[in-house]
């Protein structure tokens, strides 16, 4: 049996060709698969949590931020523009004609600094007021700023050119200033555009006592008291003088 056996099989070789018989390789213990599962769920937890987080900081900063200015984001900008209104404790704005009211008031209530004062925030709002600029031309002209006194009373009288006030005030500047003939130049002037204004009598009579014309100077004592212009005691003792000057024959060279 055994010689035919290796006879069949060594026809079957020559039959097939040679085939070599398989080698078998010791199994190697096969690595365990990586499992990306793990680390996966882990990176997409922290990643939430990070997310989270930045959503809660910024909630808080911008809550934060909300709560400090008192208003929310939707009503900023109507917020904003009520501001700008004037609150209810703000007081209104005054016009130039109550500063100047008051101004006149304080004036005569002898407090000349404060009225002045009254008459700049006046004349401010209001710079084409000339009756403004002549009482700032008054005040300047009582606290003996001669300088700031003429300037506004120019001015009230570029604005309005026949205003007897402004030309009585000039004219009593000029007086100040010695120069008494341009003086009853404008006491003349403020005389006609208004005959019943008594003040240009008594200036006018004070330049012509001092220009030695006392006859003419009387006249216009007796014509300021007679419009009711007060300060009659005073003015009625210039009177004597003048009077007492004319009869011993001084006339009008002075006395």
């Amino acid at each position: 049996m055994s010689l035919i056996y290796e006879a069949l099989k060594k026809l079957e070789t020559t039959r097939y060709g040679y085939e070599r018989p398989l080698e078998l390789k010791p199994l190697r213990a096969r690595e365990p698969a990586r499992d990306y599962g793990l680390p996966v769920m882990v990176g997409l937890a922290f990643v939430a949590a990070f997310a989270a987080s930045a959503a809660v900081y910024f909630f808080t900063l911008f809550s934060a931020g909300s709560e400090a200015s008192g208003i929310s984001p939707p009503e900023k900008e109507a917020a904003t523009a009520a501001a700008v209104l004037p609150g209810p404790s703000e007081k209104p704005a005054v016009s130039a004609n109550v500063l100047n009211r008051t101004g006149v008031d304080l004036f005569r209530a002898g407090a000349v600094k404060e009225a002045l004062k009254r008459f700049l925030e006046a004349f401010e709002k209001d710079p084409s007021n000339g009756v403004i600029a002549n009482n700032l031309g008054l005040a300047y002209l009582k606290l003996n700023n001669l300088v700031e006194s003429e300037r506004y009373l120019n001015r009230a009288l570029d604005l309005r050119p026949a205003y007897p006030e402004a030309l009585n005030n000039y004219g009593a500047l000029l007086q100040r200033l010695g120069e008494d003939e341009r003086a009853v130049e404008l006491f003349e002037k403020a005389m006609m555009l208004d005959a019943s204004y008594p003040d240009p009598h008594l200036n006018m009579a004070i330049s012509l006592e001092r220009l030695e014309r006392y006859s003419e100077a009387l006249v216009h004592y007796r014509r300021f008291l007679a419009l009711g212009g007060g300060d009659e005691e005073s003015v009625k003792r210039k009177i004597q003088g003048l009077r007492s000057a004319l009869v011993s024959g001084r006339g009008d060279r002075g006395f």
